[in-house]
């Protein structure tokens, strides 16, 4: 879907239909939420459902510095 933006709260969601190797089709959904707390720092939260079971992952990330040249 598009992306939502309200204030520094960014969500999104994705639709996804695979087609196994057995034949069957497995159908998921993500629902991501970014909230961005500095130029530094995002944390997301995403649920997703796959195939009616639900399961949860939480990203943080936190910037440490550039890459060596």
């Amino acid at each position: 879907s598009p992306v939502k933006k309200s204030g520094n709260v960014y969500t999104y969601t994705a639709d996804c239909s695979m087609k196994m190797p057995t034949g069957a089709t497995m159908n998921s959904r993500s629902t991501s939420v970014m909230t961005v707390a500095s130029e530094s720092f995002y944390r997301i939260e995403i649920d997703v459902v796959t195939d009616g079971q639900p399961s949860k992952e939480l990203l943080v990330a936190t910037r440490i510095g550039d890459c060596p040249k």
